[in-house]
């Protein structure tokens, strides 16, 4: 996509990635707060362009770091790992938007997002630095 060529040459694979990490907190925040017709369609349009700048920064992570002769299984992992965790958050998602409302949903989204970027944050700091539990 276009935006993510001019990411390319602008900005690096990890920094792109948590943009749009970013972006999609926004989105879901936005969405929740305007909720109606804005909400869909910040939904909609900042969801594709969400998806088409981040996906081929995310392959493009992973092939500059894997190797050919794994690349393939890699990138199979990354996609089954993608739905394996989409799956029980959409029930939680949807369970929470069907008792609660659509914008506890977008909040619930917003949530994971805040919680699974701080886990990558640390997870990343201890790869970086060697940092232990103890």
């Amino acid at each position: 996509s276009h935006i993510s060529h001019w990411m390319e040459r602008h900005i690096s694979n990890a920094r792109a990635i948590a943009l749009a990490w970013g972006m999609a907190l926004a989105v879901c925040v936005g969405a929740a707060v305007h909720l109606g017709v804005h909400g869909i369609i910040l939904l909609m349009f900042g969801g594709s362009c969400i998806f088409k700048a981040a996906f081929p920064r995310v392959n493009a992570a992973i092939n500059k770091r894997v190797g050919s002769e794994r690349r393939a299984t890699v990138l199979s992992t990354a996609s089954l790992l993608r739905e394996v965790v989409f799956i029980p958050l959409s029930l939680l998602v949807g369970w929470m938007a069907t008792s609660f409302g659509v914008q506890s949903g977008l909040f619930g989204i917003a949530a994971w997002l805040i919680c699974g970027s701080t886990l990558l944050v640390i997870w990343v700091l201890r790869r970086r630095y060697g940092l232990n539990a103890s």
